[in-house]
């Protein structure tokens, strides 16, 4: 895969975040997606996750990198610091994840999502383009399963989207409060590179 993949699928992405229908059937292919953090030890305390559209054009891939990478400093070797995960559906339930917070937003997800949607995108901000994930906590070498899920908030739609991060090994959930979906930009002190490039491409 090379960059100009990994930009295309994040542009398809951000046209079909505008349109109801393809968001639900993109977003219904899935809810997680299994992350291997390989990456130095101190260069996962912010990660970007960003979200793109398959090769198959039918579901979804995550594109991950740390913060400290995701900008045009590093573009001449960007994708040595970029992990595909491919968005999955999930194969047991999420009542096996322990913390009730948790499965109250996951399972927010899987109820609501395919209403939400339509409400998320109707607001100034639309849906979102990608998630700010602090990973201080993730242990060089351990895999991570990711799930989309809903946090109940004030907004006009009634949630904030949101990630929960299991270690999938043992099913323990990590959550932290700090994952922010994107748009919008400014409670960012990084740059979304990626989603730069992929925007300025025609």
């Amino acid at each position: 895969m090379q960059l100009s993949d990994v930009t295309k699928s994040i542009k398809e992405w951000g046209v079909a975040r505008g349109n109801s229908q393809a968001a639900i059937q993109l977003l219904s292919s899935g809810n997680y997606f299994e992350f291997k953090n390989n990456y130095p030890t101190g260069s996962t305390a912010k990660l970007h996750a960003y979200l793109g559209l398959n090769e198959n054009l039918n579901g979804l891939n995550i594109y991950i990198i740390p913060a400290q990478y995701d900008n045009a400093e590093y573009v001449a070797d960007i994708m040595q610091y970029i992990t595909v995960c491919k968005v999955l559906p999930e194969l047991g339930n999420s009542h096996q994840i322990p913390e009730t917070e948790a499965k109250q937003r996951i399972a927010a997800w899987d109820a609501d999502f395919n209403t939400w949607i339509p409400r998320q995108i109707a607001q100034p901000d639309g849906l979102f383009q990608a998630f700010y994930i602090p990973g201080d906590y993730m242990t060089q070498g351990k895999n991570y399963d990711i799930y989309f899920a809903l946090e109940a908030s004030s907004s006009p739609t009634g949630f904030t989207a949101d990630l929960i991060v299991t270690e999938a090994s043992q099913k323990v959930v990590s959550y932290y409060d700090t994952v922010r979906p994107v748009p919008p930009f400014d409670v960012f002190e990084s740059d979304f590179y990626l989603l730069d490039i992929a925007l300025a491409t025609v």
